[in-house]
């Protein structure tokens, strides 16, 4: 009797090990998520190299936001404990690497060095987009267990408050009007025992040293670079309690629901087909035309010329960003441009003119009569000029605008604080595998650690598709006697 008494003992103290290691830290299987966003129209749709369409990862899951019990679903994009980042492109809907943690200093100079990797995990809400028109942030505090970044799945977490996170976009920001606000959400993991009750910033507080976080996440991300001296990147501002976080969310962010999606979706696709059909297909090549062709085209282009309509893709492109740019920067900001694996041309077309496009909303603009991308930023008075000043512009001068604009992301880092690449699969031994074809970006940082090998991973991106450039509209040429420059 006494050892069967001493092997239900045994049982009993295995099984309180089991469930305390497993059941009370552990997230319960979370379903992946179905792709619908690319499923809409065939000519906006994303596919991986067998052929499956790709989820979208911030539209397709829903944030399923709970304002009372403040619960929401989110997308973890660099996990606690780990020292690998990730980013999500909003266009394309997909993770892929952006630089290692490392220990850095304190850029305020209040602080120590902060610890090689984060105590907490980072990610994204879905659908929602904060106050600097990027997706949400949101850090989440807790286990890790069951949470997958190669996986398309989204986890629920509890908001126990909010950070307000002021971003210094370059150079050394002194003024307060210099310093770009936006709010950070505060979340517990609920599946962990350690985190379950605790219900505000206040008890959070009392559970973690909040003084270690606030200097990562002032110092993680890297600092500002000038003449050798680094300067704070990032600060941390006003903290704010769960009722405060939903009523800022809900006055200041942008929550898309799925109708407004689906319209979206329908809106740019037929823009983009406009832009194509109005725009893209008029080209300058006239290789295999005859003498009489030639002839037929210039009288063709004189025609339209007399009655006052566009005769050359300068004049297309122009007229189509007067009467569209607006809708055009909207898209080109929210939309994905195609599909890579259907009408070919028609995708690149649309992915450099969007991506000039984008500049332009950004401030950076194109001049014309000097054929040069401008270092001064210039607001909103880039688009004016998109939408009412490209007249003036030749099928030169776009040539040398699209040709010119990688070089430009580039040489231009240091004033735009961006570092763009164009990303066609995120394949680098630290990569998430997936296909982007997509222009994306990440803050222009400076790591301040002895050991950090983002520098290298970074070496590689090219701010260009590799072997996909833009085809030049200006072509002309003596064929036949005559010189000429068509479109059809």
């Amino acid at each position: 009797m006494g050892m069967m008494n001493s092997f239900y003992q045994i049982v009993i103290l295995c099984f309180a090990l089991l469930v305390t290691a497993f059941g009370c830290s552990s997230a319960p299987k979370r379903p992946e998520v179905a792709a619908a966003w690319f499923k809409q129209r065939k000519s906006i749709r994303l596919e991986n190299s067998e052929g499956k369409i790709q989820p979208h990862l911030f539209y397709d899951p829903a944030p399923e936001l709970e304002r009372t019990a403040g619960r929401v679903n989110f997308l973890p994009t660099a996990l606690s404990g780990d020292d690998r980042a990730y980013e999500l492109d909003h266009l394309s809907g997909q993770r892929y690497f952006s630089h290692f943690w490392c220990g850095q200093v304190d850029a305020w100079k209040k602080r120590g060095s902060t610890s090689r990797r984060p105590t907490f995990t980072r990610g994204v809400v879905p659908r929602v987009f904060d106050q600097l028109h990027e997706p949400q942030q949101i850090i989440v505090f807790g286990s890790t267990k069951g949470y997958d970044l190669k996986k398309p799945v989204v986890y629920p977490v509890r908001i126990v408050g909010g950070l307000v996170e002021q971003v210094c976009k370059s150079g050394r920001c002194s003024g307060p009007n210099e310093w770009l606000a936006r709010l950070v959400l505060v979340a517990v993991n609920e599946n962990d025992r350690s985190y379950r009750d605790i219900e505000n910033m206040r008890q959070l507080q009392d559970e973690i040293d909040w003084r270690d976080v606030q200097n990562q996440l002032e110092n993680h991300e890297g600092h500002n670079l000038v003449l050798n001296q680094i300067y704070p990147a990032i600060r941390v501002g006003n903290l704010l309690e769960h009722r405060e976080v939903l009523d800022y969310m809900k006055d200041r962010s942008v929550i898309l629901t799925a109708q407004e999606l689906v319209n979206l979706n329908r809106q740019c696709g037929i823009l983009y087909l406009k832009l194509w059909k109005e725009v893209g297909t008029f080209t300058t090549s006239d290789s295999n035309l005859s003498v009489d062709d030639v002839r037929k085209r210039i009288a063709l282009r004189e025609d339209l010329r007399k009655r006052g309509k566009p005769s050359t893709f300068h004049q297309l492109l122009s007229s189509f960003f007067k009467e569209d740019g607006d809708a055009l920067a909207t898209c080109s900001r929210l939309v994905y441009p195609g599909n890579p694996s259907g009408n070919y041309q028609r995708f690149w077309f649309a992915s450099w003119v969007t991506q000039y496009v984008r500049l332009h909303k950004e401030g950076w603009r194109f001049s014309c009569s000097d054929s040069v991308w401008l270092t001064e930023n210039e607001g909103k008075e880039a688009m004016e000029f998109l939408k009412n000043g490209t007249g003036t512009c030749s099928d030169r001068a776009f040539d040398t605008a699209m040709e010119t604009m990688p070089t430009y992301l580039q040489t231009n880092r240091s004033k735009s604080g961006d570092r763009w690449t164009f990303l066609e699969w995120d394949n680098n031994p630290y990569g998430t595998h997936s296909k982007l074809y997509s222009w994306v970006k990440v803050p222009e940082r400076q790591m301040t650690c002895n050991d950090d090998t983002t520098d290298k991973v970074r070496a590689r991106w090219l701010e260009r598709p590799e072997g996909d450039t833009w085809p030049k509209r200006n072509q002309r040429k003596r064929k036949n006697g005559l010189e000429s420059e068509y479109i059809f």
